[in-house]
């Protein structure tokens, strides 16, 4: 039986290799890779219970900024204007949260990442109140470089084949 943290790694490794197909084209077409995941498994089936029903879904953007430190445990961020915060922002980063390259969309360690580097986290639900405020990172996207638009990262339920071996993601 695979485990959760193989699932992590042959994930990464298959975003890795999306990102690195849609950067050839999104070279010629100027817009930005996509990472993608997905096992079939919709994310309320994938998180267990405690989780938000499916009409509660929302959509899933990241904030953006500079990192003014990080460490193992959390990133503290300088988000500038026109994000969905402004301001300082503390994301925590745990064993679940994913630490991609923006580049090529290998993993990368938390200690890869350096102050003044600009990184985009797509973060959970939930922000404290507190100052700055703290949110949990589900993905972190670092190491992009000046000459490129970060990727995007999306999920999907499930994938359907098309003809030529295309594929085609749902939901």
């Amino acid at each position: 039986m695979i485990t959760d943290k193989e699932i992590e790694i042959i994930t990464a490794v298959g975003m890795a290799a999306l990102m690195t197909a849609a950067g050839v084209l999104t070279a010629m077409a100027a817009q930005s890779p996509t990472i993608i995941a997905g096992n079939g498994m919709s994310q309320i089936e994938a998180a267990g219970p405690g989780v938000q029903s499916p009409d509660a879904e929302q959509e899933q953007a990241p904030i953006w900024g500079s990192i003014i430190s990080a460490d193992n445990g959390s990133i503290d961020m300088d988000c500038p204007s026109g994000n969905i915060y402004e301001g300082e922002v503390i994301v925590n980063i745990s064993g679940d949260t994913l630490i991609l390259d923006g580049e090529n969309g290998y993993p990368l360690e938390a200690e890869e990442l350096q102050a003044g580097e600009t990184v985009y986290a797509y973060i959970g639900p939930a922000m404290t109140m507190s100052l700055p405020p703290q949110t949990t990172g589900e993905v972190v996207i670092g190491k992009i470089p000046a000459d490129q638009k970060a990727p995007e990262y999306i999920t999907y339920d499930s994938q359907r084949r098309q003809k030529l071996d295309s594929h085609v993601c749902v939901g």
